[in-house]
């Protein structure tokens, strides 16, 4: 498995029935019981308390970075039933407290340009880590490593190369510093820069302004 990560923006009953949905070893958390779950098809109460996590998770980056990262309810269903993404997600004594979703198709992933990454590798297959956040009113370090180590598993169980970008808020704060040491330590593989993408702007004022006559 190759990992490669874009130092610019990206977006921003429960569940399905038994026959879907995955369990993966559980953990003693500080407090409870965490255990990373994985759902085909994400409806219901679960849903709901998906997106409320995802909406406070999120809540900095809406005056603190000019991509918008918060989905609208819509746009986070559609992902919930896409087929084509892996829904993980962690609970504590059974209440979700994280999510990190693995696109298997990259174009599922509607803001990336799939044909960047196909002619970036060729005959390769190409996953993408998206939508990875913590309830900020349980921020348990524990439950994003065990998200981040399944999602690993997935990409490495295909061969795949596995994307992933980030803000600039987390950039300043070392997050893929974090991330690189724990891909190398859990899997071996070095984290490799793809891309940035860097927004512009400037004030335009009538007194400023250059006639051409």
């Amino acid at each position: 498995m190759d990992i490669e990560h874009g130092a610019g923006a990206s977006p921003s009953g429960a569940g399905a029935d038994a026959t879907t949905r995955r369990r993966h070893p559980s953990r003693k958390a500080k407090g409870g019981l965490l255990v990373v779950l994985r759902d085909d098809h994400i409806t219901g109460e679960l849903a709901d308390q998906l997106f409320d996590s995802m909406e406070r998770s999120y809540d900095e980056h809406r005056i603190g970075s000019a991509f918008r990262y918060v989905y609208t309810r819509e746009e986070f269903d559609e992902i919930l039933a896409d087929e084509r993404v892996f829904k993980l997600y962690a609970t504590i004594d059974g209440e979700p407290v994280g999510m990190l979703n693995v696109a298997m198709d990259i174009d599922a992933v509607h803001w990336l340009s799939a044909d960047y990454f196909r002619s970036r590798h060729p005959g390769r297959t190409v996953y993408y880590l998206q939508d990875t956040f913590l309830d900020p009113e349980n921020p348990d370090g524990r439950a994003f490593r065990e998200l981040m180590r399944e999602g690993l598993r997935i990409g490495a169980e295909a061969d795949a190369v596995v994307a992933f970008s980030t803000s600039r808020l987390l950039l300043n704060r070392r997050f893929v510093d974090l991330i690189s040491r724990f891909i190398r330590s859990e899997i071996g593989a070095t984290l490799s820069e793809t891309d940035s993408h860097t927004y512009y702007e400037f004030e335009s004022r009538p007194e400023d302004h250059i006639s051409s006559t």
